[in-house]
């Protein structure tokens, strides 16, 4: 048998999968991983805001109890984006991002599987504003999906 090595995306997705493991939305769970020649700079997931209690410690998601379809009504989650968070953690850090590459990852809470990771349009701008140059996801059957800066826009204008 001969040993095989996963792909660069391979396995920066497959990181990012295991960073959903932290997050503490009870919808689902996000991770973000951004690299640059190659390097791991940051790494973020879906979770409240420092000090503040999640839904996964409070026992119950606010925007499940009102039936608020996903992509709406962001401003009461708890929750920041896994893709804030790893820019925002990139900015702790002090380290540069520009030209960097997000790869994200989706899976439901309850099942764990794979969901359709898509920036929505907030982390769409926070991700053009960040100058990282384009996003990498895995899709729900296990795919790859590329997003260049211009397919972001296009998710900002619709």
């Amino acid at each position: 048998m001969v040993y095989q090595r996963d792909d660069r995306d391979e396995n920066w997705l497959k990181q990012a999968r295991v960073v959903c493991g932290m997050g503490t939305c009870l919808r689902r769970r996000y991770g973000a991983i951004i690299v640059k020649d190659n390097r791991h700079l940051s790494q973020g997931y879906c979770g409240a805001a420092g000090g503040e209690e999640d839904c996964l410690s409070k026992g119950y998601c606010k925007r499940q109890d009102l039936q608020i379809p996903s992509g709406e009504r962001y401003e009461l989650c708890e929750s920041v984006h896994a893709e804030n968070n790893s820019v925002i953690n990139a900015a702790i850090l002090g380290v540069s991002i520009k030209g960097g590459t997000l790869y994200l990852c989706g899976e439901e809470s309850e099942s764990k599987e794979l969901a359709d990771a898509i920036p929505c349009k907030m982390c769409a701008r926070i991700i053009i504003n960040a100058t990282l140059e384009k996003v990498i996801t895995r899709t729900s059957t296990g795919g790859i999906n590329i997003y260049t800066l211009d397919d972001l826009r296009q998710i900002i204008r619709n």
